[in-house]
């Protein structure tokens, strides 16, 4: 690996600021704390400060924006793609710690939770995608029951019913429903 002086690191990076590069805060982050680094990453969006990020000697210390800071900021900071990066030295008064979790991991947990997040958000496309018909129906029905609107829930269930009549469950509630009604 190759060994870059943080002046040469900073001076390149700065003197690019507005060129449209491919790298994302997550790279900056790794640059700088796995070269020990002490920085300040000011972000903005579309000219306008959102946040930042502060590391010390390759220790993540603090992350700010708009809503807040700690982890969430720094997680918020993380998966906006719309910013621009700006990496400044750090000033003595900016090492409040508060984050305690290494960059790495963060970093880690913040894009595997985003993968999670997004499987099963296209498990459950898929799966309203796939219903059948008595599925729909038995799920509008279902809905009126939680909104305990008996009267629209039960011609539903009888329609289900003459459909399917050995469907037990389907039997059990409307015995239920006659009982309310």
């Amino acid at each position: 690996m190759r060994r870059y002086r943080k002046k040469y690191l900073m001076d390149n990076l700065n003197k690019n600021k507005g060129k449209n590069y491919c790298f994302q805060l997550s790279e900056y982050l790794q640059v700088a704390c796995n070269g020990m680094h002490s920085v300040k990453l000011n972000i903005t969006e579309n000219d306008i400060l959102t946040g930042n990020i502060t590391i010390e000697n390759g220790v993540l210390l603090n992350a700010t924006d708009n809503e807040g800071e700690g982890e969430d900021a720094f997680k918020r900071l993380v998966l906006n793609k719309n910013i621009e990066i700006e990496m400044k030295q750090l000033a003595r008064d900016d090492k409040k710690k508060i984050i305690s979790s290494k960059c790495e991991e963060l970093i880690f947990r913040i894009f595997t939770t985003k993968d999670k997040e997004k499987a099963i958000l296209e498990l459950s496309k898929k799966a309203k995608m796939e219903l059948s018909p008595l599925d729909i129906k038995k799920n509008e029905g279902l809905n009126l029951l939680l909104e305990k609107d008996y009267k629209k829930a039960h011609p539903i269930f009888k329609e289900i019913e003459k459909e399917f009549p050995e469907d037990k469950h389907v039997r059990s509630i409307l015995k239920r429903l006659d009982e309310l009604l």
